[in-house]
């Protein structure tokens, strides 16, 4: 795995990141996990061998929270066999949203990590992958940052 920088103001768990990679042939899978100290994880990316995307959230919480949460990888086909493949990837704290392709593939995933993702890593499994480059922009939070001790907070 190579670790992923994510240079401040952006956070793992709020960032929009943009990534181009070879596309992979035979079985390969590669894409980004999002984890934690806690060991907890999100794994999202693409599978050379069935040539669909997937999201991986079975380790992204504590099996305590509902064991109907995450008891498979969700899957969406790849409808563009072209070169280089391209995802987006929205993240906050309790979702993930991917946009592959320029948005032909469109994925969202609800996550509820016990602690934020703090790392992101690119991988890749059965061979290796080009990654050809991205890019991390940061995102906002839509909640009013909260009055310190004493203040009020307004809506």
């Amino acid at each position: 795995m190579l670790k992923l920088d994510i240079p401040p103001p952006a956070t793992v768990s709020q960032s929009d990141l943009q990534l181009r990679f070879d596309r992979p042939t035979g079985a390969v899978r590669c894409g980004l996990v999002f984890s934690n100290a806690r060991g907890e994880e999100l794994r999202v990316g693409y599978d050379g061998m069935t040539g669909r995307y997937f999201s991986d959230r079975r380790k992204a919480a504590d099996p305590a929270f509902s064991p109907k949460f995450a008891p498979r990888i969700d899957t969406a086909p790849r409808t563009d066999a072209r070169q280089p493949i391209t995802l987006r990837l929205l993240m906050d704290a309790a979702s993930m949203e991917l946009f592959a392709d320029n948005g032909q593939t469109v994925m969202t995933e609800t996550v509820f990590p016990w602690e934020k993702f703090a790392r992101v890593a690119l991988f890749s499994e059965g061979d290796s992958v080009r990654f050809k480059g991205g890019t991390v922009y940061p995102m906002r939070s839509i909640w009013p940052a909260r009055a310190p001790s004493g203040g009020q907070d307004h809506d």
